[in-house]
């Protein structure tokens, strides 16, 4: 397996539970550890890398939860679009 590191972004909102794993995660410029029972939330549209390196001694076990915004209706206010994150660009 090889080191997974890529910065991406979603539509909706991504809950990540690290169960088991060390690493880190970028997001805003800023680095993060990620140490087992690690709980994160990134916004709609939220640039971000999580970068785990592999070892045969390492295990790296996570549940990714995806929430479109658009399922939850007003309850999400402006967070379904762009716009919200980005108002320079829209």
């Amino acid at each position: 397996m090889k080191n997974w590191h890529l910065h991406h972004a979603h539509r909706g909102i991504e809950i990540l539970y690290i169960y088991k794993g060390q690493g880190e995660i970028m997001v805003e410029n800023l680095t993060y550890p990620i140490r087992d029972h690690t709980l994160v939330w990134f916004q709609p549209y939220q640039l971000h890398r999580v970068t785990v390196p592999s070892a045969p001694s390492r295990t790296y076990i996570r549940t990714n939860l995806h929430l479109r915004s658009r399922l939850f209706g007003a309850s999400f206010g402006g967070l379904s679009h762009p716009a919200a994150f980005f108002p320079q660009h829209a």
